[in-house]
């Protein structure tokens, strides 16, 4: 976008808006003289700035470490302690309990999650041996325990979270084929923690639903608690 100012000659110039913020547009002069600085202090400026940059960025956590330090957060310390919160208060029976006969009970919700991440970190990212029975998952109407699926899905997330913390820069960058799917390390990990969100967030209305607890899932901020993840 420009804008349009009256020079001395009558004829309309054009600036851009970068140009108004900055001020160019008034100080052909003192452009002028910048570019005629004294290259030797102009370079030495340089080399400073360029080992400021190196000292700044090598202190500071990368995007890779960054992004897989959250994402075994947001699974480890905040989305299965809700779980298991939902679970306790379902217990055995009601942890196998459906709304109809179209929807999922919280019992094929762990077992779902724990296929999932099963799939998609332990063998496509990890590349280790797995099996999985997907249709299992949804068709289980019983037999496990909350605390037996609770332990299972503990044990295979924290399996997972070992693979995701090793991962670098450039390996979050590689293809992997999972589930049919032509996809980045990135976007499995990415695609995990989403998927791993949406139906913690099942499991919770089904414990609230079948059991009208209010299961206590968020705190008030306070400064002790400033650094811990938000709840829901």
């Amino acid at each position: 976008m420009v804008s349009g100012i009256q020079s001395t000659t009558g004829k309309i110039q054009t600036r851009s808006l970068c140009d108004v913020a900055t001020g160019a547009h008034k100080a052909p002069k003192a452009a002028h003289n910048a570019r005629i600085l004294d290259n030797g202090a102009a370079a030495t400026r340089g080399r400073l700035d360029s080992a400021r940059r190196c000292s700044y960025d090598g202190a500071m956590p990368t995007c890779a470490t960054a992004f897989t330090e959250k994402s075994i957060a947001l699974l480890t310390s905040d989305y299965l302690p809700k779980i298991a919160a939902a679970t306790s208060a379902l217990g055995d029976e009601g942890l196998w309990w459906r709304a109809n006969e179209n929807s999922n009970s919280a019992g094929n919700l762990l077992l779902h999650l724990r296929g999932n991440v099963t799939q998609w970190i332990v063998g496509g990212v990890g590349g280790r041996d797995y099996a999985r029975q997907r249709d299992q998952e949804f068709a289980a109407r019983g037999g496990a325990t909350a605390r037996d699926l609770l332990d299972g899905l503990t044990t295979t997330v924290n399996t997972a979270c070992d693979i995701i913390a090793a991962q670098t820069e450039a390996s979050l960058l590689e293809r992997r084929q999972i589930q049919g799917y032509d996809v980045s390390v990135l976007d499995a990990i990415y695609h995990v923690v989403e998927h791993f969100s949406m139906h913690t967030g099942q499991v919770i209305l089904l414990a609230k639903a079948r059991t009208g607890l209010d299961l206590r899932l968020w705190t008030p901020r306070t400064a002790a608690s400033s650094t811990k993840p938000p709840s829901l």
